[in-house]
């Protein structure tokens, strides 16, 4: 339906689901909207993730523990993400 240009609101804690298929994100906490825009992108605040009490997908989680450049947002984005990082070491 989106592709076909409707508008979906989807409204979640759970991150892994945002990732896959939100390209805009809205976070809110305690009723007022904190951050809106590209999901990537808010996915690369993490610290205001936690303030709103949500996590990053496990897979973002560890791209960012593993300092590695960019936000993979599922598997073959971090995959690509690694790959580039071991070519440039």
């Amino acid at each position: 339906l989106h592709r076909e240009g409707a508008t979906i609101l989807l409204i979640t804690h759970d991150m892994r689901l945002v990732a896959e298929y939100a390209p805009r994100t809205a976070v809110m906490r305690a009723g007022e909207i904190l951050v809106d825009g590209n999901t990537r992108a808010i996915f690369g605040q993490a610290e205001l993730l936690h303030s709103a009490g949500l996590e990053l997908p496990q897979i973002t989680e560890l791209a960012r523990r593993l300092s590695l450049p960019g936000t993979p947002l599922n598997v073959d984005e971090f995959s690509e993400f690694y790959r580039t990082r071991m070519n440039a070491d």
